[in-house]
């Protein structure tokens, strides 16, 4: 073994080994760094991420809740409307129905009122005429004074019934 001290080979083995163990030593506390810095960089985007995806799940649950409420508000304003147009549907029914009623009284009171004018007309008309043939009669039959008192007795009388 002596034989090995004096060996140059055996030296530069000895120097290559320490050296690399050193050498070594600061690649693996480089790498190490390395690696740790690289870990503590990915946890911290994991829990970003993790972060970010409650974020997502918060604001999808506001937005499920949003949409639940607009269509809930959606479905009630079409109710109301829905009631609405029934209502005045109903509404407009019965407005018809009173108008056509108030037209139909108006035409019945103007036939009434026709009916009743006709009559007058014809009542007069028939007044006219017997009063012409009795003052025609009158006239052929009944001549001089006795004549003369029974047609203004007569004329009166038909004055007073008329009225």
């Amino acid at each position: 073994m002596e034989h090995l001290f004096h060996d140059t080979t055996f030296w530069v083995a000895v120097g290559f080994v320490i050296l690399a163990g050193l050498l070594g030593k600061k690649v693996l506390a480089i790498a190490t760094t390395g690696l740790d810095s690289r870990a503590v960089r990915i946890r911290a985007q994991l829990e970003e991420a993790e972060r970010l995806r409650r974020e997502a799940q918060e604001m999808l649950a506001s937005a499920s809740k949003k949409h639940a409420a607009a269509s809930a508000e959606a479905k009630e304003i079409l109710t109301k409307a829905e009631s609405e147009a029934t209502r005045m549907r109903h509404q407009a029914v019965t407005d018809l129905e009173a108008m056509l009623k108030r037209r139909e009284q108006l035409a019945l009171d103007k036939i009434g009122e026709a009916e009743r004018r006709a009559i007058r007309e014809v009542e007069l008309l028939a007044v006219d005429i017997a009063m012409i043939a009795t003052r025609a009669i009158l006239t052929e039959k009944m001549t001089g004074p006795e004549g003369d008192r029974m047609i203004d007795a007569a004329i009166e009388d038909v004055g007073r019934q008329l009225n």
